[in-house]
C-alpha cells in the first residue's frame, strides 16, 4: 500500500515554540492558520484546529461574506483589551491569514466568523506581499514595486510614476460598497490599457464609485514604452472621460 488514511484533517499537530499557548489562540502551524484546541505549554505538542468556520475575537473593522481576514497580534479587540490581539480585514495589519468572512461584518461586531484557510476564487488575498493602506494622496515608486496598496477613502488619487519595464503593483478598494472611488493617474505620456480599457494617453483609470465592490482591485505592470498593462482586474474599472 502506497498510502493510507493518517488522520482526520480537521486538527494537526502543533508544538508551541518559545510561549506556551492557551485554548482558543490563533496561531500559524505548517505554513497556514490554526486555532489552539487546549492549552498548550511551551516546547509540549498540542494541536490546532485547521478546517470548518470558527468565531473570532475582531477590531472595529468591517467587510462583506467573502473578504479575507487575518490575525493581529496588536490588535485591539472591539469590547476587548487594546493590544490582546484581534481578527481583521485591513491586510496591512495582519501577521497571517486566517480565512474569509462567512458572516458580513459591521463596526460594532465583537466577532469575525471565519471559514478556515478557505477563500473565494475571485478574492484573491496576495499572500506573500507586502500591504500598505493608503487614506491620502499619494504617488507610487520604484520602492512600490511588488505591493499591495489598499485604498480606503475616496475622492484620493493615486499618481503613477513614469511607466518601468517590469514595476507591477496592485490597487485594492477597501472602501464600504459605493463609498470609494479609486483613481490611477498616469503620467502624460503613458497609457493605461487592459481588456475593455480604451487606453488613452494621459486617463485616469478609475474604479466607478457608484458600482465600487470592497475588494475590487487591479494590478498593473510597466511596459517602460506606452504605459501600463491590467493583468488582473475585479471590479468595473473605465478610462477617465
Amino acid at each position: 500500500m502506497k498510502a493510507k488514511n493518517y488522520k482526520k484533517g480537521e486538527y494537526i499537530d502543533y508544538t508551541p515554540s518559545g510561549a506556551a499557548v492557551v485554548a482558543g489562540d490563533p496561531v500559524q502551524v505548517a505554513g497556514i492558520a490554526g486555532i489552539c484546541a487546549t492549552d498548550v505549554a511551551d516546547g509540549v505538542q498540542g494541536a490546532a484546529q485547521v478546517v470548518d468556520l470558527v468565531k473570532v475575537v475582531a477590531t472595529v473593522a468591517v467587510g462583506n461574506i467573502g473578504d479575507p481576514v487575518g490575525w493581529d497580534a496588536n490588535g485591539d479587540p472591539y469590547g476587548g483589551t487594546a493590544g490582546t490581539g484581534a481578527a481583521t480585514t485591513i491586510m496591512s495589519a495582519i501577521d497571517f491569514l486566517l480565512g474569509s468572512l462567512v458572516v458580513a461584518k459591521g463596526a460594532t461586531d465583537t466577532h469575525a466568523v471565519v471559514r478556515m484557510n478557505k477563500y473565494p476564487v475571485d478574492r484573491p488575498v496576495f499572500a506573500n506581499r507586502i500591504h500598505e493602506t493608503k487614506s491620502d494622496n499619494y504617488t507610487v515608486d520604484a520602492l512600490d514595486s511588488g505591493k499591495v496598496i489598499h485604498i480606503d477613502t475616496d475622492a484620493k488619487t493615486i499618481t503613477l510614476p513614469a511607466t518601468t519595464s517590469g514595476l507591477t503593483v496592485t490597487y485594492v478598494n477597501d472602501g464600504a460598497d459605493a463609498g470609494v472611488a479609486i483613481n490611477l493617474s498616469p503620467d502624460a505620456n503613458d497609457r493605461i490599457m487592459g481588456p475593455d480599457i480604451a487606453g488613452l494617453e494621459n486617463k485616469d483609470l478609475i474604479n466607478t464609485k457608484t458600482t465600487a465592490k470592497r475588494g475590487d482591485f487591479v494590478t498593473l505592470v510597466g511596459d517602460g514604452v506606452t504605459g501600463w498593462y491590467v493583468t488582473e482586474m475585479r471590479g468595473i474599472w473605465a478610462t477617465e472621460g
